[in-house]
């Protein structure tokens, strides 16, 4: 299986969230139609489905979160498997405008494959149809609720697109919890409206890989979970640069082959540009008052952050990162600016105290491919997955 695919296709679309909500706010229920497509009927194209699965997982994590914090109750509807056909999805879609109420919350998310054909844009779903944009803008403009939210992490190219679960890093931190859930509170409960944003613009592919979707895993787990901003056009920036910035780190870092690469040139492809087609407003009259003292403190007390950073090596083999001194991943990258570092198993260390770094290190066998990660303050280890697989995670509970 390759370790870079294009065709990988995230969508999360129209979800009603159910909030508890602070007294006199107001109950809307947070509809999350989470749709996994791991069960193509055509085996060749289930290339993607660990990919796929992973990304379900994220998104699922984080509405569990919603949850868990009372921003919102949520109501999972999940359509996976040989179940998210071409009208399992439709009439998921069709069943909820029946079932909600004009004050919830509706998020769609879609993993599987996309590409465009005729100059339109669509998800192929298990039974191999394609459920195009417009359409799919259809069917949520048709529920009647105040905030949806349309995400697709999916090709955007020819139709050739179509040929071409590990444990998620501790969340955030105790310590942001007030700030962040101010902010979870202002995205969720005071916009009305469609976010309908892909993760790569037209004539472009989606990459992913073991760690799921590049725009999904920069959407939700660096900066819905991680990293979130106050407001969806923040939010939508932020995951927009990040996913750009790992495109523009596979290519340096040899991540595609020779083909690849004379693929890319021929079709004038030069990243992958998440583009969103609507954004939602705020409300004239915000549901919940948002504290932005403790999201102001809170963005000062992370500029000042002096970071803590330990990594442990615990398997019975050396083991070889590199820590990644680049300013950025475009034209002045260089592994001169890259310093490598050797754990011999159950070795510690300690790097960096003052900010924020990068590293890589080499997966799989022969010359592999690089993993990234971008590290705060917390404990990390190297560990073997349930597959004898080197993977790098953050312990859990620390920060």
């Amino acid at each position: 299986m390759r370790n870079l695919i294009a065709g990988v296709l995230f969508f999360i679309g129209v979800v009603s969230l159910n909030f508890a909500l602070p007294a006199g706010a107001g109950a809307s229920t947070l509809h999350a139609v989470l749709i996994c497509e791991d069960e193509y009927q055509n085996p060749w194209l289930n290339n993607i489905a660990d990919s796929v699965r992973v990304d379900f997982e994220n998104m699922s994590r984080f509405v569990d979160i919603l949850d868990a914090w009372s921003i919102m109750k949520v109501d999972k509807i999940i359509v996976k498997g040989t179940k998210a056909t071409y009208n399992g999805i439709v009439d998921t879609l069709k069943g909820l405008a029946k079932s909600v109420d004009k004050d919830d919350v509706l998020l769609v998310h879609f993993a599987g494959h996309g590409g465009m054909t005729g100059g339109k844009t669509f998800l192929a779903t298990a039974d191999e149809k394609y459920l195009y944009r417009d359409t799919v803008e259809e069917l949520v403009n048709a529920i009647p609720v105040r905030l949806k939210l349309v995400f697709t992490d999916a090709c955007s190219s020819s139709i050739d697109a179509l040929k071409s679960v590990k444990k998620m890093a501790a969340g955030a931190e105790e310590d942001r919890e007030a700030a962040i859930k101010e902010m979870y509170k202002n995205l969720f409960l005071n916009y009305e409206g469609l976010l309908y944003a892909t993760g790569a613009s037209e004539g472009e592919y989606a990459w992913g890989g073991g760690d799921g979707g590049n725009y999904t895993l920069s959407l939700v787990v660096e900066t819905l979970i991680q990293d979130p901003k106050p407001t969806w056009k923040e939010i939508h920036d932020q995951a927009a640069k990040k996913t750009q910035d790992k495109f523009d780190y596979m290519i340096k870092m040899g991540g595609l082959g020779p083909a690849d690469l004379k693929d890319l040139k021929t079709k004038g492809i030069t990243g992958q540009h998440p583009k969103a087609y609507s954004m939602p407003t705020l409300k004239s009259k915000g549901v919940v008052k948002i504290d932005e003292k403790v999201i102001k403190e809170d963005e000062k007390e992370q500029k000042n952050t002096k970071y803590s950073i330990e990594i442990r090596n615990s398997i019975d083999k050396e083991v070889v990162f590199y820590v990644d001194n680049n300013k950025n991943f475009g034209s002045g990258w260089s592994e001169k600016n890259t310093i490598k570092k050797v754990l011999q198993p159950g070795d510690v260390i300690k790097v960096g105290d003052d900010k924020a770094i990068k590293l890589y290190y080499i997966a799989g066998s022969g010359k592999g491919y690089k993993k990234y990660f971008e590290l705060k303050s917390g404990k990390y280890e190297f560990i073997y997955d349930r597959y004898y697989v080197l993977q790098f995670y953050k312990q859990e509970g620390t920060k």
